[in-house]
């Protein structure tokens, strides 16, 4: 019989602090990437980008500091004039913001390696919310 040794996320685990506020527990070997908030896009074991209840927040996460990867997220708002706002986690952190004016419309998760203080270079489709 196999043995799956269970642990709470946290500093145990020796996952980046991105992963440790998670309110899960994983068996080893499980996926980083679960649904959370109104919406959440992952590439595992990159990153991940969560959009809050209410359409307010968002917040991108890298899951580790040690590669050349980054991600991001792209977003509008439902607030006239707004344009796409781009938000970068530093590797193995993650960078929140908040609509103060409308909610957030639309959404898109990236990653890639990015040169210099570039954007990632690879996104998913974007997603509409709220509608």
């Amino acid at each position: 019989m196999a043995m799956v040794a269970l642990l709470a996320i946290g500093t145990a685990t020796g996952l980046p602090s991105a992963a440790q506020d998670r309110p899960v527990t994983m068996a080893l070997g499980a996926p980083l990437c679960v649904e959370r908030g109104a919406w959440s896009d992952c590439y595992e074991p990159v990153g991940e980008a969560v959009v809050e209840p209410g359409l307010r927040s968002v917040k991108v996460c890298d899951f580790n500091a040690g590669d050349d990867m980054r991600v991001g997220v792209k977003y509008a708002t439902s607030f006239l004039f707004s344009g796409v706002i781009k938000i970068q986690a530093p590797q193995g952190g993650c960078e929140s913001d908040s609509v103060i004016f409308g909610r957030i419309t639309h959404v898109r998760f990236c990653y890639g390696v990015s040169w210099g203080s570039g954007f990632p270079d690879q996104c998913h489709e974007s997603a509409v919310l709220g509608s």
